[in-house]
């Protein structure tokens, strides 16, 4: 999401609240997470300063179980809060990478629409006149 005023924001977070749903925003070029639990913003915060990471390097870093370092990823991929590839692992087997998101494309870029622009992204507008950035595919590896 982007744009958002402060009565918006807060109109969010309260409706993610209650429907135990996580939103990311953009901040300039900063990102934050709204209306997520302290555990998922300490780990979203853990994300970012790794970079590409994978599971066993979070549960590592936070010093908790690999199982809930994977549910914890697992909430924030499905907030589109991080991205998560399959790899194969060193030692065989499958392997999950997780990384943050590419900043999302600004208002005049999606406005020009997904043939000049790297990823498919719209903008809808909400009632206050703010808009929130739609992503329509995934990003390119």
């Amino acid at each position: 999401m982007t744009g958002l005023n402060n009565d918006t924001r807060e109109t969010i977070v309260i409706a993610f609240e209650r429907r135990e749903l996580i939103a990311l925003e953009r901040l300039g070029d900063d990102l934050a997470l709204l209306a997520a639990s302290e555990v998922l913003s300490d780990t979203f915060k853990l994300a970012r300063e790794l970079g590409t990471f994978t599971a066993t390097t979070v549960a590592e870093q936070l010093r908790i179980t690999a199982p809930n370092a994977n549910n914890r990823l697992k909430r924030l991929v499905a907030a589109r809060a991080l991205v998560r590839r399959c790899g194969v692992a060193e030692r065989g087997g499958k392997e999950f990478t997780y990384s943050v998101p590419e900043m999302a494309c600004t208002r005049e870029e999606a406005v020009r629409g997904p043939a000049q622009t790297r990823h498919s992204r719209s903008t809808e507008p909400t009632r206050d006149g703010s808009f929130v950035d739609v992503r329509t595919s995934e990003p390119d590896a």
